[in-house]
Order: C-alpha cells, then structure tokens, then sequence
C-alpha cells in the first residue's frame, strides 16, 4: 500500500482511495475500498494533524487479513508522521 499525504493546517482529515482495474474487477475493487475506509475510520481519532491522504492499494491488498491491513495502514500513517 502506498500513501500520499498532504499535510493541512485546519480542516478535516481525508481520505481518497484510488484502485486500479489491474486489482480486479468492480466487486473486489470495491471490497478493497471499503476495508481501507473502514480501516481509516479505525485511526483517524488517533491522528495527530489533519492532512489529506490518498491510498493507492497494491494486488495483495485483496488477499490481506483485514487486521494486517490496519497494522499496514497504521505502520504508513507512522511514516508520515501523522500518530
């Protein structure tokens, strides 16, 4: 999974998720979606600033157990600087 993130001085926090049609068809393009979402919904009390963030989900996203996808999501938004 990979994350942009755009660093805001107010506001609320985004999240925009951009899947490809390499990941597979509508429903499981979907499915991805609405695991990231759920998963952002997890975290973003938890956030230390607000920021625009676009997650562009790589072909193993659709095989991942949902909790090593909020460990992943959690391990990027680390990175970023954002918990």
């Amino acid at each position: 999974m990979l994350l942009v993130v755009r660093k805001k001085e107010e506001g609320k926090t985004r999240l925009g998720v951009v899947t490809k049609r390499e990941l597979g068809n509508a429903v499981t393009r979907n499915r991805i979606r609405r695991r990231i979402t759920e998963a952002f919904r997890r975290v973003k009390d938890k956030l230390a600033e607000s920021a625009d963030i676009v997650v562009l989900p790589k072909a193993e996203a659709q095989k991942t157990l949902f909790s090593e996808l909020i460990l992943d999501f959690e391990q990027q938004l680390t990175k970023a600087n954002l918990l």
